[in-house]
């Protein structure tokens, strides 16, 4: 007689063991739904206290513009959110108030900073909050402009070429159509150049626009410790020395370059009259009546350098025509601009090849020392004051080829300078 089996059993052997299955996993409550991991910024609208617990103000970003309550106060502020983006990438949104403050940040991370003073304090939401009625303060914050916008809007309306438009921007390096400008130029147009006591960012000589910039070296001394002359020869008298550059890793690198001398006066003196050729950004295109054309910077004409109304007093002018200093880049430059002939640069860039050819054959003569790493410091200086001796004529060349240039430019500068003079009176600008 066999024993009885029950059904249960059955079913485990069935399934090969005698362990029953697991329990299904009981279906999820409502409750267990409802929590999530949310950020501060994911909340439409709460109630926030800094981490001090010292500041407490709802945020309530429900409806078209943020707006937020500090705990006490009465005021409901309207903001305006914008992004905060470094080099492209956004990195936050500011919040920014009627006022122009900026009360909250937000992070791409989602936090909540609240700017209080100098201090920006984590805020964390510690409950719900209903949203808030209409803000009482309200308004798009609109950043005043700046302070040398006027100073731009009135030299822009009296330039050379928004009142003489036949005018083009490199016209103002050509002497014969600067004069042809200033003996047109009503009294409104003249103006007077006040440093202000700048110095960060003063004027420079910019002899043509930068699109007609000529020949550059680089890697090279531009600035000399030897004191400047006035009663010195050749360039020294003007300011600079022609001198010729070399080193045996750059065989083709080799330049003549003008170095100024310490002491020549700067750029563009207190007072100097002229007219204003262009503004370009906060960029004023300054032609003084002796043909110096110069960049004077806008942005700081509230503390720095700026153009004064009218010709000023002459007696507080500049009685020396200013800077008439040129290199080869300078030449190179006039020339690109249809000012001097293309033969001037053309010479003066056989000359420096020439210089070049001179140097490198020169410093062959200490190749071998060279390559078997014989070669001190001493021997390097030494063989730069070689090449110096034996291609100094191929300099001197240069430079009276320099000077020549210097002195013929600088004649029609202080013939025009003149006839603007009598232009300046004729107009009743010299006030």
């Amino acid at each position: 007689m066999r024993p009885l089996i029950a059904p249960a059993a059955l079913v485990l052997m069935a399934c090969g063991g005698g362990t029953p299955p697991p329990s299904p996993a009981p279906a999820p409550s409502a409750a267990s739904e409802s929590v999530r991991s949310l950020t501060q910024a994911q909340l439409s609208v709460a109630h926030y206290r800094t981490a001090d617990g010292i500041y407490g103000l709802v945020l309530d970003r429900t409806g078209g513009k943020p707006k937020y309550r500090l705990d006490g106060q009465p005021d409901i502020i309207e903001m305006t959110m914008s992004e905060d983006r470094f080099a492209g990438e956004l990195r936050g949104y500011f919040l920014t108030a009627p006022d122009g403050k900026r009360p909250f940040y937000i992070t791409t991370g989602g936090h909540i900073l609240f700017n209080h003073g100098d201090d920006r304090l984590d805020l964390n939401s510690d409950k719900p909050a209903d949203p808030l009625p209409e803000a009482t303060v309200t308004g798009t914050y609109a950043a005043p402009p700046p302070a040398y916008k006027a100073t731009v809007d009135r030299l822009s309306a009296i330039t050379v070429r928004a009142k003489l438009s036949q005018y083009k921007p490199e016209d103002a390096a050509d002497l014969g159509k600067v004069g042809d400008a200033i003996g047109q130029a009503t009294a409104d147009m003249f103006v007077h150049y006040v440093s202000q006591g700048a110095k960060d960012w003063r004027p420079h000589m910019a002899l043509v626009p930068d699109t007609f910039r000529g020949v550059e070296f680089g890697g090279v001394v531009r600035e000399s410790d030897d004191k400047w002359d006035p009663a010195a020869k050749g360039l020294a008298k003007y300011g600079g020395r022609n001198e010729g550059f070399s080193h045996y890793d750059t065989p083709k690198g080799n330049h003549m370059q003008v170095v100024e001398l310490a002491g020549y006066p700067p750029p563009l003196a207190d007072g100097t009259p002229g007219v204003v050729w262009d503004v370009d950004g906060t960029r004023a295109i300054f032609v003084a009546l002796d043909g110096g054309r110069y960049v004077v910077d806008l942005s700081s004409s509230e503390k720095g350098a700026t153009l004064e109304a009218g010709a000023g007093p002459q007696s507080a002018w500049p009685t020396a025509v200013q800077q008439p200093l040129l290199d080869v880049s300078a030449v190179s430059s006039l020339a690109k601009a249809g000012v001097l002939p293309q033969t001037r640069a053309d010479d003066l860039l056989a000359l420096d090849t020439e210089w070049t050819t001179c140097a490198a054959r020169t410093w062959a003569g200490a190749q071998r020392a060279i390559d078997t790493g014989k070669f001190s410091e001493a021997d390097r200086k030494d063989m730069e004051k070689k090449v110096r001796a034996t291609c100094a004529a191929i300099v001197q060349k240069q430079e009276k080829m320099l000077v020549a240039i210097v002195e013929g430019r600088l004649k029609e500068r202080q013939g025009l300078f003149d006839k603007a003079k009598a232009r300046v009176k004729a107009a009743g600008a010299d006030k």
